[in-house]
């Protein structure tokens, strides 16, 4: 039996993914291959080169770096928060309350100007992303992972899927996050390629056709739960590619042979982050990993108040973190 883990998008809801992979490893459950697209490239990547409960904390511990000092500029209650948090530590805390630290959306007037107007193709510069992403390959090749692993790209041209097997871990990882319009795509071996999730954001295909037979999808889902609509162009934007993305999940779950073991861990619900939120990285680990136990717990089935099955639903009860630690 072949075992694979496919990790879908969804920016900074993809720390809930971290809480997945701690739950799935503590009860046994691992990956003869991982296969990830865009922020899942990153977290699929650090598990197929540690596929350990030590790999996972290193990972864990990444997220947590990135929440502690991150948000994203242009989310004023974001900004707002992040100063008080850093008050008296000033002038830092200002640089970080408006994004010039940020490892994820860096404020970078020039570029977003020169992107506005049309003179470049992406708003965001990518060397904060790079050297993000940098602290998790190390170095590494596609090829020397510890178990066999495939980032997700797009051919900008084309809109070809392109699944990235060797070659530095960097760049594939760089290729698969690179979200068109907000980034630069990434030249790989000679081909400009962006986000993965443009073509495919979850490569269920790809791992039965290698020749998978269990295959676990560990999705982001979407903020279901949002009381009003998110206040920043991108954060509107990168909302609705996660509900588009659900969408897709669902027709490409629908179409799979039954002969493949197919299990979706349960995306978190209630959920009212949006995906540009750095912030409540913890949270979401937290809440993954409790969501995930208890559905591996309750036969695979989502747990009323933790976790929904994909698609549309009415408005979530709001959750009880109290009466989840005390079921955990």
């Amino acid at each position: 039996m072949t075992t694979a883990f496919v990790l879908s998008g969804g920016g900074s809801l993809g720390a809930m993914q971290v809480g997945m992979l701690r739950s799935l490893l503590r009860n046994g459950i691992r990956p003869d291959r991982v296969y990830g697209t865009s922020i899942g490239a990153l977290n699929g990547g650090a598990l197929a080169l540690d596929p350990t409960t030590e790999g996972v904390e290193r990972l864990a511990d990444v997220w947590l770096a990135i929440g502690a000092h991150d948000v994203f500029p242009l989310d004023l209650r974001q900004v707002g928060r992040a100063l008080v948090r850093s008050f008296p530590l000033l002038p830092l805390g200002v640089l970080r309350a408006t994004g010039a630290l940020n490892s994820a959306f860096p404020v970078r007037p020039l570029t977003a100007l020169l992107g506005v107007v049309g003179v470049t193709n992406h708003l965001v510069p990518s060397g904060p992303r790079r050297r993000l992403i940098s602290s998790v390959t190390r170095g590494a090749r596609l090829e020397d992972t510890a178990v066999p692993f495939e980032a997700m790209a797009a051919e900008v041209g084309t809109g070809r899927l392109v699944p990235l097997r060797t070659g530095d871990a960097l760049d594939a990882l760089m290729a698969s996050s690179a979200i068109p319009g907000v980034f630069p795509p990434e030249r790989v071996e000679g081909r400009h390629l962006m986000d993965g999730g443009v073509s495919d954001n979850t490569a269920i295909d790809q791992a039965v056709e290698a020749g998978a037979d269990v295959i676990y999808v560990l999705p982001t889902g979407f903020a279901c739960d949002l009381q009003d609509s998110p206040r920043s162009a991108l954060a509107m934007a990168v909302h609705a590619l996660n509900v588009l993305i659900e969408q897709r999940l669902i027709a490409a779950a629908r179409r799979q042979d039954p002969r493949i073991s197919l299990h979706i861990v349960p995306p978190l619900c209630p959920l009212s982050v949006t995906p540009v939120d750095f912030s409540r990285s913890r949270e979401l680990i937290t809440r993954g990993e409790r969501s995930t136990e208890q559905w591996l717990r309750n036969g695979r089935h989502p747990v009323a108040g933790l976790s929904r099955a994909l698609g549309a639903h009415t408005r979530p009860a709001s959750i009880d973190l109290d009466r989840m630690a005390a079921t955990f």
